[in-house]
C-alpha cells in the first residue's frame, strides 16, 4: 500500500469512526440496560441513599428506581456516577455516552501514539501503521458494544489500564498498580487479572499494589462505612461463578455452560458448571499462563518487553479465567 493511499485510508476509517461515535450518542438506546444500573447508583449516592446501592428494588427518594440490574462495583465508585442525578434520564444517558466515548478515544489515541513512536520517523511506515490501526478499531465490535447498553465503565477501565501499561512499560510501577487498582474498583472482576500480574510484576508492584490498596480502602471505609462493605463482599461472593448465557457472554466457559443449562432442563433460572469440569480446565489454562510467564523470564527480553508480556498476560488470564466476560469487557 502507498502511503497516500494508507493516510486517505486512515482518514476514511477515522471519520467513520467518528461518525458512528456521534450516532451512538444520539440514539436513546440502554435507557433501561446498563445505563440505567449507573444512573439509578449515583441517584441513590445524591439523596443520600448509599446504603442502598447493592439494593436495586429500593425506592429512590420515593421514586420508582429505572431498573431492577444490580450494582457490583466497589462501594467508594458509587460516588463517581451522583453527577449524572442532577440531569434528567435523557440527558444523563448522553452525558454517559459522551465520557465513555473521550475515554475510548483517548485510550486508542495512546495505543497509536506508542505504536507510531516506535517507527523512527519512517512517513511511509508511520502512514501504514494509521491505517491499519484506525480499521482495527473501526471494525472490533466489542469497543462499541457500549452504545447498544446505553453506556459502560468499561471505557474507563480500558483508559485506566492503557495508562497503567504505558506507565509499566516505562518502569513506574507506583502509577501502575494504581491504574489497575482504580479499574478493580469500578470493575471489580478485574482483580483476578490484577492478582494474576502481582505474581509476575515482582516485589516492588506488590508493594505499591498494598500501599494503594491501603489508602483506598482506608478512604472507602470512612466515606461508606463497614457495613456496605459486608455487603459488597457477600455480593461478590454470591455472584462468584456465575455464568451468563451465549447470547451476552464471550468467555470460554460458553459450550460447557450450554450444555449445562440444556442438561438442567427448560425451566431452570440458574445453573452453576460442575467443578469437576471446571478445576481441570482451570488448572490447564493456570499451566499455559504460567508457561508462557515462564518463558519470559528465560528469553532474554529487554524490560519494557517483558513488562507489556506482563500486563497481557494478565488481562488475558483475567478473561479466560471469568466464566462471564461480557462483550465489551474484550476491549481491553
Amino acid at each position: 500500500m502507498s502511503e497516500a493511499h494508507a493516510r486517505s485510508l486512515a482518514r476514511t476509517a477515522t471519520l467513520l469512526l467518528a461518525f458512528a461515535c456521534l450516532l451512538g450518542i444520539a440514539l436513546p438506546a440502554g435507557l433501561g440496560w446498563d445505563f440505567a444500573n449507573f444512573y439509578d447508583t449515583g441517584r441513590r449516592v445524591a439523596a443520600g441513599q448509599l446504603a442502598d446501592i447493592f439494593d436495586a428494588s429500593t425506592p429512590i427518594a420515593g421514586v420508582a428506581p429505572s431498573t431492577k440490574l444490580d450494582f457490583y462495583g466497589a462501594p467508594i465508585s458509587a460516588f463517581l456516577y451522583a453527577p449524572l442525578a442532577a440531569l434528567p434520564p435523557l440527558a444523563a444517558l448522553v452525558a454517559f455516552k459522551l465520557a465513555g466515548t473521550a475515554a475510548l478515544w483517548a485510550a486508542l489515541w495512546l495505543l497509536y501514539r506508542e505504536g507510531r513512536a516506535r517507527l523512527a520517523g519512517d512517513s511511509a511506515a508511520v502512514a501504514r501503521h494509521a491505517a491499519r490501526f484506525a480499521v482495527a478499531a473501526l471494525l472490533f465490535q466489542p469497543l462499541w458494544t457500549i452504545y447498544r447498553v446505553g453506556g459502560q465503565t468499561t471505557p474507563f477501565a480500558f483508559l485506566l489500564l492503557t495508562l497503567g501499561l504505558l506507565a509499566h512499560l516505562r518502569g513506574r510501577v507506583a502509577w501502575a498498580a494504581l491504574c489497575f487498582g482504580v479499574t478493580v474498583l469500578i470493575k471489580p472482576a478485574f482483580l483476578i487479572g490484577f492478582g494474576f500480574l502481582g505474581l509476575l510484576a515482582g516485589p516492588r508492584f506488590i508493594a505499591a499494589s498494598l500501599l494503594h490498596g491501603a489508602w483506598l480502602g482506608a478512604l472507602s471505609l470512612a466515606l461508606c462505612g463497614w457495613p456496605l462493605h459486608e455487603a459488597f463482599l457477600a455480593k461478590m461472593l454470591a455472584n462468584a461463578g456465575g455464568v451468563a448465557r451465549w447470547t451476552s457472554n464471550s468467555s470460554l466457559w460458553i459450550v460447557p455452560n450450554e450444555i449445562a443449562w440444556r442438561m438442567a432442563g427448560p425451566d431452570a433460572n440458574s445453573v452453576a458448571l460442575p467443578r469437576w469440569l471446571v478445576l481441570p480446565l482451570q488448572g490447564a489454562l493456570l499451566a499455559l499462563l504460567a508457561a508462557l510467564a515462564r518463558w519470559t523470564r528465560r528469553e532474554a527480553l529487554p524490560p519494557p518487553a517483558r513488562a507489556h508480556h506482563d500486563w497481557m498476560l494478565a488481562l488475558g488470564f483475567f478473561l479466560l479465567f471469568a466464566q462471564t466476560a461480557w462483550e465489551h469487557y474484550l476491549a481491553v
